[in-house]
């Protein structure tokens, strides 16, 4: 629901900015680029907030709680956007939709993170991030369904609430967090909760481990300590770093966007709306690409217990880079044959590196290395540095690809994620199959990438 919530609003875009008198049937309000900006812009703004709110809210309320209001302001935002009869409401509509958004991105990490056992943590937590892909995908595939009806970017947007009310019924049935119940002094309902999830009688040594980070956690931790004190800050410079990188290597532009750029690059119409059938291409395009990143999380899925997370998101970047190279070359040719080309290898192969291992290792990363004394405050930092990071490059892609160029955007994107692979090839350490509390302890003040590297 997270993934469609954000991936919808590409093929929808396309007709909320087309101009109703020239294309009566898309019902569009002749949306400016900076007016397409500002309804990207809402959901994320939005789920800053959400991620502020949702960090207090997991602390004195649980994590399924937060999960459970999530998709209550779903099913709200859905409908008021497809009850939308200007941009007032529309950005309303996706105000709410993104503080689901931001409530969901902090609280599910954390969530799986503290539920599943070390050694498939890297798994179940990237299947998060398959989630959301996935999420991507349909949306697409339902943009291009609802194309061809009047008004259909209403059914587009409005279908996420059919998929929130299912997802509210399925989380009636989940366990809370077994370390929030242990935090609270509810040792027996934690008892069962990982006796039903590890599927074995015998959880006694995990209570204890989790007890020993409790009491731990249990002095205040400021922000200034966290700042001041090597074993807080260098996971939390890690973490905010790792998710930074995330979006300025450009995904969310096109995630947000890919309908209009390959609608830019020249698939469908040569100028853009034609008010005909032309203008699905590129939604049924982006769909394409949208799968690409789902084969990417897919495969990252599976080999981020295997290779390890360094591994996994280093091999990544460079396919990144190389990609937004070839995207930014497509956008430099005339239309024709070898602009169509290099721009769908580009969008393609830039996916499929990003989706396995710079969408799912940067939220792996997040759940597991926080000392729990300073959990909470970190994760939402980083889970806010994203939502910043994307409020930024979703709001100004459109202007910045207008005033300065396309190509030279995407250039800019390839440029960063060197650059941040330099960094991390220096200051990220592996993690794969140790416990959290082994992970957090190796970020002491003598203890650098190289020694947890050894795990010494």
């Amino acid at each position: 629901l997270f993934g469609y919530d954000t991936g919808v609003v590409s093929g929808a875009m396309l007709l909320l900015a087309s101009n109703r008198d020239k294309c009566p049937k898309y019902g569009g309000f002749d949306l400016s680029n900076f007016e397409q900006e500002v309804v990207v812009d809402a959901t994320i703004g939005g789920a800053i907030i959400g991620c502020v709110l949702s960090g207090f809210f997991c602390d004195k309320f649980g994590r399924k709680p937060v999960m459970v209001a999530g998709a209550i302001l779903f099913v709200l935002g859905s409908v008021l956007l497809s009850l939308a009869n200007g941009l007032a409401l529309l950005v309303v509509g996706r105000v709410v939709v993104g503080l689901a958004v931001g409530f969901a991105s902090h609280t599910t990490p954390v969530y799986l993170g503290e539920l599943a056992p070390p050694h498939l943590r890297g798994r179940v937590v990237s299947t998060f991030n398959t989630c959301i892909v996935i999420g991507q995908v349909l949306a697409c595939a339902i943009d291009g369904a609802f194309f061809y009806i009047h008004e259909g970017w209403r059914f587009m947007l409005g279908f996420a609430a059919i998929l929130a009310i299912s997802q509210l019924i399925g989380f009636v049935f989940l366990p809370e967090s077994p370390r929030w119940l242990v935090k609270k002094g509810r040792i027996d309902e934690a008892i069962a909760v990982l006796q039903r999830v590890r599927v074995r009688k015998d959880v006694s040594n995990e209570i204890e481990h989790i007890k020993t980070a409790i009491n731990e956690s249990a002095l205040t931790v400021s922000w200034k300590e966290i700042l001041s004190t090597p074993i807080y800050r260098r996971p939390l410079f890690l973490g905010c770093f790792l998710m930074f990188l995330q979006q300025f290597v450009g995904i969310n532009t096109v995630m947000y966007y890919s309908a209009t750029i390959l609608s830019q690059a020249g698939f469908g119409g040569r100028d853009g709306i034609c008010c005909c059938e032309k203008d699905a291409i590129p939604i049924w395009l982006s769909a394409m690409t949208g799968a690409a990143q789902l084969i990417g999380c897919l495969t990252g899925m599976r080999l981020i217990d295997y290779y390890g997370r360094r591994t996994l998101i280093m091999a990544s970047l460079v396919g990144v880079c190389v990609a937004l190279v070839i995207l930014s070359i497509g956008f430099f040719q005339p239309h024709g044959i070898a602009r169509d080309v290099c721009c769908m290898v580009g969008l393609l192969g830039y996916l499929l590196s990003f989706g396995s291992g710079m969408s799912p290792v940067p939220w792996v990363m997040n759940s597991e290395i926080y000392q729990s004394q300073a959990r909470s405050q970190s994760s939402s930092a980083a889970v806010g540095v994203n939502w910043i990071g994307n409020f930024i490059i979703a709001g100004t892609f459109l202007t910045a690809s207008e005033k300065i160029g396309r190509g030279e955007t995407f250039l800019v994107f390839a440029g960063i994620g060197v650059l941040g692979w330099i960094w991390l090839a220096f200051n990220m350490p592996e993690t794969k199959g140790k416990t959290l509390e082994q992970i957090t302890d190796s970020f002491g003040p003598r203890k650098g990438v190289r020694l947890l590297d050894q795990g010494e």
